[in-house]
């Protein structure tokens, strides 16, 4: 009889607690060759091939139903995507895109194609573009890098790293592959993994000019990030979601910082000071080093705003 998901996400989770499983073997094969941060496995359900994701131990509870709002987003800003569904209202799944017709797809990483590490920063998006350009030959394919990338930056998917790019050679030429890993993660210290212009926090002005540096037309550049902009409002939509339902105290000191990025990286001064007096309220009974490494950031990226005035504002719980 077919297995549940959550009899497989248990399992899988004895594995990554190195517990004893039945067969080994089994679980291999059901993993197959997809690497990642989080546990996933080869999943077939109404004759599709899915890979199913499950949460790793330091993900927000709903990390799931979060990534299957950001594809939905990413679709409606125009970004190619393989089909994704929500297993049992908590697993998110794509389609694999690497299969047509039963037969493998050549896929390859920007990491493997530039001998470029996923483990730390190592490439520029103008890198990517013009990588992707040189291969393709076409600025078509360039186009969707540069909304992708547009999309990271709005929607703070800062675990933007070089093995989360790809070609696929499908119909006897190379593509830029559907998008895929797209859901809010913070980078080390707020920046993105792959820059833009060498910058990890980059303003609109920058991504914009990584765009024309890649050979995009300046006026491409700004419709695309309108497009992307009016139909991606999820990152803050999500924080405040959480903040006016009060669910925030049900998170740990990791969860709730995670949560607050968006208004600390919004611009928006009102829901910068509110994250900071947030976490300082929690920080009244729990003192750990993620609330005061979240404090710090968050002053430093107050003060370009001038607005440490707003600070002395008494806080309101």
């Amino acid at each position: 009889p077919a297995k549940s998901l959550d009899f497989y996400a248990n399992e899988v989770s004895k594995i990554v607690k190195e517990v004893e499983v039945e067969s080994l073997d089994y679980w291999v094969e059901r993993a197959g060759s997809p690497g990642g941060a989080r546990p996933k496995i080869l999943y077939d359900a109404d004759g599709i091939e899915w890979l199913v994701k499950f949460p790793a131990d330091s993900d927000p509870k709903d990390i799931g139903k979060l990534e299957y709002e950001y594809s939905l987003a990413a679709k409606k800003a125009g970004i190619i995507m393989p089909q994704t569904r929500l297993f049992e209202n908590k697993y998110f799944g794509s389609a694999r895109f690497d299969r047509k017709n039963g037969k493998r797809l050549h896929m390859l990483t920007l990491s493997g194609l530039l001998n470029a590490s996923h483990r730390y920063p190592s490439l520029d998006y103008t890198d990517i573009m013009k990588a992707v350009f040189w291969v393709t030959e076409s600025m078509v394919e360039v186009e969707k890098v540069f909304r992708q990338m547009v999309f990271n930056v709005l929607c703070y998917n800062q675990d933007d790293h070089a093995k989360n790019f790809s070609l696929l050679y499908e119909s006897d030429k190379w593509i830029y592959s559907p998008a895929y890993d797209l859901v809010y993660s913070s980078g080390v210290r707020g920046n993105h993994s792959t820059t833009i212009l060498n910058e990890g926090n980059p303003n609109k002005s920058q991504v914009i000019e990584a765009g024309v540096d890649a050979g995009l037309k300046v006026g491409l550049c700004e419709q695309i990030y309108l497009e992307v902009e009016e139909a991606t409002r999820l990152a803050c939509k999500f924080t405040n979601y959480m903040y006016n339902y009060n669910l925030l105290w049900q998170c740990t000191p990791e969860e709730q910082c995670f949560i607050l990025l968006p208004w600390r990286h919004s611009g928006d001064v009102d829901n910068m000071i509110t994250s900071i007096k947030i976490i300082k309220y929690y920080q009244k009974s729990v003192q750990t080093p993620i609330y005061r490494r979240f404090i710090q950031a968050s002053l430093r990226k107050i003060t370009k705003y001038n607005t440490l005035e707003y600070l002395k504002k008494p806080v309101v719980n």
